[in-house]
């Protein structure tokens, strides 16, 4: 399987098992996350198949997907702005605009990344708009902080 494949099946896998909530990390008990799919498993190409586990020691780097402060108010404003009869119409907000209005609160981000790194998981620098903070680890340690598996698929 090429790279470029992996990284879109790591993608996957990812949007499969995200986003991460953490309460009661948020709540001060250090209780395991819980790990919930926001959608149904993709639907692989016709002539794909599984060739097994993904190895311990390959390296990924996934995003843990943050629920945004205020979700009523960023449906409203997304609304608004996709709607050409609307005031706000095409009036976008900047990253850190959006990060100030709707992206998780600063006590869950760091309540998140402290659970991250007690996990011994390695995250990066949250994204802009404060929903997404990378983690970079082994197959192996996102399965153990996780409780997921990976899976290889070769696809036609």
């Amino acid at each position: 399987m090429t790279r470029t494949r992996l990284g879109m099946l790591a993608a996957a896998v990812v949007t499969v098992f995200g986003p991460v909530a953490l309460p009661a990390v948020a709540g001060g008990a250090s209780t395991a996350p819980v790990v919930r799919s926001t959608a149904s498993l993709p639907t692989l190409p016709p002539g794909s198949r599984a060739v097994g586990a993904t190895p311990d020691a390959e390296q990924l780097t996934v995003d843990i997907a943050l629920q945004p402060r205020d979700r009523a108010g960023l449906d409203a404003m997304a609304a608004a702005v996709a709607e050409p009869s609307s005031p706000e119409f095409r009036h976008f907000l900047t990253a850190p605009e959006f990060a100030s209005r709707f992206g998780a609160d600063p006590t869950t981000v760091a309540a998140v990344r402290a659970w991250l790194a007690g996990a011994g998981l390695q995250a990066g620098p949250t994204a802009t708009d404060g929903l997404l903070v990378p983690v970079h680890a082994t197959v192996a340690q996102l399965r153990g902080a996780f409780g997921v598996g990976f899976e290889r698929y070769r696809l036609p």
